[in-house]
């Protein structure tokens, strides 16, 4: 079985796999989106995308050359483009700093540093959630990312591979792929 791994990209390296005629049979078993990530005490008070181009807010995002970075003004110029005009140059002027990984924008909002930022739901994990809420982004406006997976045609051990993704694309699996913020699509199907 094959399972893209790169949480960044992930049809960029499964694609060639498909290509080359080593899966004949291509699905996908869980979707990931951005979410609007904030601190639990949320003074700002945001509550949606609106809320983030208010005068005021502090945000930290992922500079353009990292997908969620990109991500982040795809979703802003979406919005904007649903009748919200300005809105890019108001969210760009609460923008404080660009980073490049999630990581970094974990511990500014935990230490009320940031009000805000655009983030992957599986990017904020369990213990994370103690400090930091994640709110929706409409999917209208969203970048949903989606995980390919497919079986190798040449694979000697299917009964195996099948057991795994019977496990994967069960109860069990889609509850713990729920688990790490990740849309199983099982589960949304």
């Amino acid at each position: 079985m094959l399972i893209c791994t790169s949480l960044q990209t992930p049809t960029k390296q499964f694609t060639p796999v498909v290509d080359a005629g080593m899966i004949s049979d291509q699905k996908i078993l869980l979707k990931n989106k951005l979410a609007i990530a904030v601190p639990k005490a949320n003074t700002k008070q945001i509550t949606d995308l609106a809320g983030m181009a208010e005068k005021g807010v502090v945000l930290v995002i992922g500079n353009k050359d990292v997908p969620f970075g990109q991500y982040t003004r795809d979703i802003i110029n979406k919005y904007q483009n649903d009748s919200h005009a300005g809105y890019v140059d108001a969210f760009m002027a609460n923008v404080k700093s660009e980073v490049d990984a999630v990581d970094k924008i974990k511990p500014l909002l935990v230490l009320d540093e940031a009000d805000a930022s655009l983030v992957y739901k599986s990017d904020i994990s369990k213990s994370d959630k103690d400090d930091i809420t994640l709110i929706e982004i409409p999917d209208q406006y969203n970048v949903i990312a989606d995980y390919p997976y497919g079986i190798i045609d040449a694979t000697k051990n299917k009964a195996a591979v099948e057991a795994w993704e019977a496990y994967m694309t069960g109860p069990a699996g889609t509850a713990l792929l729920t688990d790490y913020g990740f849309d199983p699509v099982a589960a949304t199907a």
